[in-house]
């Protein structure tokens, strides 16, 4: 997982990126799962990135960060890390590629 801070001039952000598979070759069906479905998770949702190793999903979340406590940024965490983490598997065999921890 990966959390990164924006300072924007109005507000703070945190950004939470977990990768859920390498190597997912493109396809028009992994394309409209990660348009329509892909966004429909309470936390977060799934991004395509292309190119990168052999093509990679994503699980992202975006939290506003001025008024952000401990408590809350761990339940986010533990959400965002555990779906990628629930729906790894069942991506492998549905639209191909790899997971991270079998590599």
């Amino acid at each position: 997982m990966n959390i990164r801070i924006i300072d924007q001039e109005s507000r703070t952000l945190v950004r939470m990126v977990v990768p859920v598979l390498r190597e997912v070759p493109p396809s028009p069906a992994l394309f409209e799962y990660v348009a329509t479905e892909g966004q429909n998770y309470y936390f977060g949702g799934l991004h395509y990135v292309p190119g990168i190793e052999g093509g990679m999903l994503l699980f992202k979340e975006t939290l506003l960060g001025d008024y952000l406590d401990e408590e809350e940024l761990m339940n986010a965490v533990v959400a965002v890390v555990g779906t990628a983490n629930r729906i790894d598997n069942d991506f492998v065999a549905r639209f191909g590629g790899e997971t991270f921890h079998d590599t």
